[in-house]
């Protein structure tokens, strides 16, 4: 799988080893993970750019964070560009990970999108964290494509039920499927 890293450039300092056991634990995995952008720079660096480099870096790591199956973002440290970039990814559909130490207030507690994943961790629970975000992005890889026609009151139905619970039609009739499944 391949997974983007995204961090607080400023946070490096006091995060830097939480932020490489993720990458380790992840890369021991078998995981392609994209982080130079976080190892090769800090924030002396990106001061000296002009407007033309911080450009084309912006749009090369949007395009690799792209290619990717998932996002992990190390969210302790408030960072305006690592919003932006958990913004992307979810406006991409790519399952995201949301890892802070001790207690986190932003916005983004209260978003219902499905594919927010939040935790609060340490360095004792982090491959714990971690193994559970790569099943539900093992199990949020759909590959096959069904069609299926509904009369208007399915349909209506089905509408509702989604408006309920704040997801898809499709992901509503798919967690009926599983239900039964389990059963």
């Amino acid at each position: 799988m391949k997974i983007f890293f995204i961090c607080s450039l400023s946070g490096k300092k006091k995060y830097l080893k939480n932020y490489q056991e993720i990458i380790n634990y992840l890369s021991n995995e078998g995981h392609e993970v994209i982080a130079d952008h976080v190892f090769k720079r800090d924030v002396k660096d990106i001061v000296r750019f002009d407007i033309k480099k911080h450009t084309r870096e912006f749009k090369r790591l949007i395009s690799e964070m792209r290619k990717c199956d998932a996002v992990v973002a190390e969210i302790s440290f408030s960072s305006t560009t690592v919003g932006s970039f958990v913004a992307l990814a979810l406006q991409n559909f790519t399952p995201t990970l949301l890892l802070y130490q001790n207690s986190y207030h932003g916005l983004v507690v209260g978003d219902p999108n499905r594919l927010i994943k939040m935790s609060s961790y340490n360095l004792n629970n982090l491959d714990t964290i971690l193994r559970k975000f790569l099943l539900f992005v093992n199990e949020r890889k759909l590959s096959i494509r069904f069609n299926l026609m509904l009369d208007k009151n399915i349909d209506k139905f089905l509408a509702q039920k989604a408006l309920e619970t704040n997801i898809s039609k499709a992901e509503y009739v798919r967690s009926l499927i599983l239900s039964k499944m389990k059963q």
